[in-house]
């Protein structure tokens, strides 16, 4: 029986999942299946078994997605990733079996980890989704991801300053969704970012594209002019001319 991950993959003409998750390009729909399959997993009687361990990379996958689409503020834990399945079993709490089987299928994934000292393998799996684009495209003002995302639109950005750790500074998975985010802003292509957008008027596209364009303006205005030398070797003379341009 095809998994639910494999009927994503096929669906995409993929043989292999593709690494970092963030390039699924998981849709609305899809997400709400995604979640609507693990919550019924809650429901399943248990004797010893984990519920969650045939849909172990499903749940990996339901990490990465939720980071990207619903994560807005606190402490990263396991619980809020299990709260968001909102399974309605209320008097059962199997957050711990649902992490370990993301964990699981995290490995069987090969997902990017971080091997700089202590393991972290919650906000590895977090990573896998991108950017937690609430917080991107906030607005805020003089927020540190305000800050962030208009230095992300000027091609500079800094982890460090977003206190998510040495993970996320050191992640290849977050600064390859970055750099396809600014391709896609710059090319003024949807199709081109690292997340789903049904058409051009996806919101997060929008507002990023908007925000590139008013950046754009502000640099125009403390910078008015800039200034270019140009340089010409003469091999006859053994000279070099030069001027500038405004």
């Amino acid at each position: 029986m095809m998994s639910y991950l494999d009927s994503l993959l096929k669906k995409r003409g993929l043989k292999e999942c593709l690494l970092p998750l963030w390039k699924l390009k998981i849709t609305e729909e899809e997400f709400k299946e995604l979640r609507e399959l693990l919550e019924k997993q809650t429901h399943v009687m248990r004797m010893s078994n984990n519920p969650f361990i045939t849909l172990s990379k499903e749940c990996t996958l339901f990490f990465a997605e939720y980071w990207r689409r619903l994560y807005v503020d606190g402490k990263h834990s396991k619980q809020m990733v299990y709260d968001a399945l909102e399974s309605t079993r209320h008097n059962v709490n199997l957050c711990d079996e649902f992490y370990e089987a993301a964990r699981r299928g995290a490995r069987l994934l090969k997902i990017e980890k971080y091997d700089g000292g202590r393991a972290d393998p919650l906000n590895d799996m977090l990573y896998q989704g991108g950017l937690p684009m609430k917080l991107v495209t906030a607005n805020v003002s003089n927020s540190v991801w305000d800050r962030f995302t208009r230095g992300l639109v000027n091609r500079k950005y800094n982890f460090e300053e977003l206190n998510l750790g040495l993970v996320a500074s050191q992640s290849r998975c977050l600064r390859d969704y970055c750099e396809q985010l600014i391709l896609g802003i710059e090319a003024e292509q949807f199709m081109l970012m690292p997340f789903y957008c049904l058409n051009e008027n996806d919101t997060w596209y929008m507002y990023l594209k908007e925000l590139a364009k008013q950046e754009k303006i502000r640099r125009s205005q403390l910078h008015p002019y800039s200034l270019f030398w140009e340089f010409r070797i003469d091999n006859v003379e053994k000279k070099i001319y030069t001027k500038y341009i405004v």
